[in-house]
């Protein structure tokens, strides 16, 4: 029996007295037609609302809902950061929070308040190690500083590079990058600072992976910051994740209410860092510590990130941090007292593709054709799953050979080749339980 419009108002009708006239138009016809369109909706509302009730079908909200009674909750967009986000600044420069630097398309901010020094700073000079110690040292590699009192094999009124900083033991140079000076005598220094190159953790303002930027790119001031002249990121600004996907939720949603966790067992801690922002997949190594050597109490969790790649040492440390607590006493610790979790980034496998005697027709290979096989070639990597069966056994996974030469193939820029190699041969590569394949370089001939 159908509920739309008009099967509801054709069988009110039929119920009606044949009597009365019926026919569009009349009042009886008007009055089924009306309550028609109301019970259509009815029924739609309510065949929504049994939909939303099932993880399968559920929408947004209710599959947020079903999420929630199993202890589930969608992982959030996550910023990136680049922790070494190094500034140029003039001496007694006062760099605030939230100071903002950007790339091509986007725009950071310190997170973090720093004052460069100045004048008469105080330091301990070692012959030994033609080292000097200065206490809360904060300056960087390239600074710049000129010795007002100084120790033989130093000069005093002469420009200094640093060239070697860890933590608050520093060398210099006369020379951008030069040898350390031989430091001739012990004794005290004090030095003035003529430029300082101080490293500022910065975040960037917008949430997800459009964050995410090389080496190199953080170069610019949106506005004008006084006593700054330069800044560039020596890492690469990483750990920016959209939110996720709704239907990796729902594959979430579905695997937490076919695991059975029960208070440290695989699937406890398959779910626990699930539920850490960034992390892809991951596979559960009981009884193993971060070695991969055998020891009791100890669980390793080979981890990849939403991208499919080897996590960074920062989501390691969330997801370690998230499932050991800050002790055994945290009232926030999720793993079972005597229970230590160790998260390790899984294993890249560069995976080199030399493609010989290839026909582009006339596309350009720099610009057109080789950005399309590392997208393509990217995407397929990312397909090939690093996780374990809803049992907790691990599938065998490889770099299929022939899913390679298909997929270069399906390229509208490809219209053939006449070989092709995968790290130097041509066949299908075994990965093992710990690696994740990663797209290396991409030549042909």
């Amino acid at each position: 029996m159908g509920n739309s419009r008009e099967e509801v108002r054709d069988r009110i009708l039929a119920d009606v007295s044949s009597s009365y006239d019926k026919t569009e138009g009349t009042i009886p016809w008007d009055i089924a037609a009306a309550v028609g369109i109301e019970v259509e909706a009815q029924y739609a509302s309510a065949t929504a609302e049994e939909d939303r009730f099932f993880i399968l079908t559920a929408d947004r909200t209710g599959l947020v809902k079903r999420g929630a009674e199993l202890g589930k909750t969608i992982t959030p967009a996550t910023k990136a950061k680049s922790e070494q986000t190094v500034f140029d600044m003039a001496p007694g420069t006062i760099m605030l929070a939230g100071s903002r630097v950007s790339n091509e398309t986007q725009s950071y901010q310190t997170l973090e308040e720093v004052t460069a020094p100045n004048t008469d700073v105080n330091g301990t000079a070692a012959e030994s190690s033609d080292e000097i110690t200065v206490a809360g040292n904060i300056l960087y590699i390239g600074s710049v500083i000129q010795f007002t009192t100084a120790v033989a094999g130093l000069s005093t009124g002469v420009d200094y590079y640093i060239v070697d900083v860890d933590g608050d033991i520093i060398q210099v140079s006369l020379t951008e990058g030069g040898s350390p000076e031989n430091i001739t005598a012990d004794g005290a220094v004090i030095f003035d600072i003529i430029l300082a190159k101080i490293m500022i953790e910065v975040e960037c303002e917008a949430v997800g992976d459009a964050g995410n930027c090389a080496i190199g790119a953080i170069d610019s001031f949106p506005t004008t910051i006084a006593g700054v002249t330069a800044v560039t990121n020596l890492d690469a600004a990483n750990d920016g994740f959209d939110e996720e996907d709704l239907e990796d939720f729902r594959l979430r949603v579905l695997a937490a209410a076919g695991r059975t966790g029960n208070s440290g067992n695989i699937d406890d801690y398959y779910n626990w860092a699930k539920e850490v922002s960034g992390v892809g997949d991951l596979r559960v190594f009981p009884t193993t510590d971060e070695t991969g050597s055998t020891v009791n109490g100890h669980v390793l969790l080979r981890v990849v990130d939403a991208d499919n790649l080897p996590a960074s040492g920062e989501l390691c440390t969330a997801i370690e941090l998230y499932i050991n607590g800050l002790s055994e006493s945290d009232i926030d610790r999720k793993a079972p007292v005597g229970a230590t979790v160790h998260a390790v980034a899984a294993t890249a496998v560069t995976v080199d593709v030399f493609i010989g005697g290839i026909d582009i027709g006339t596309y350009d290979w720099a610009t057109r054709v080789k950005p399309a096989i590392d997208a393509a070639l990217t995407a397929y990597f990312a397909s090939i799953g690093f996780y374990m069966n809803a049992d907790g056994e691990i599938d065998s996974r490889e770099i299929n050979y022939p899913v390679i030469i298909s997929t270069i193939l399906a390229l509208d820029e490809v219209l053939g080749f006449d070989s092709l190699t995968i790290n130097g041969v041509a066949h299908s590569i075994s990965l093992t339980t710990s690696e994740v394949p990663v797209l290396g370089a991409v030549t042909k001939t």
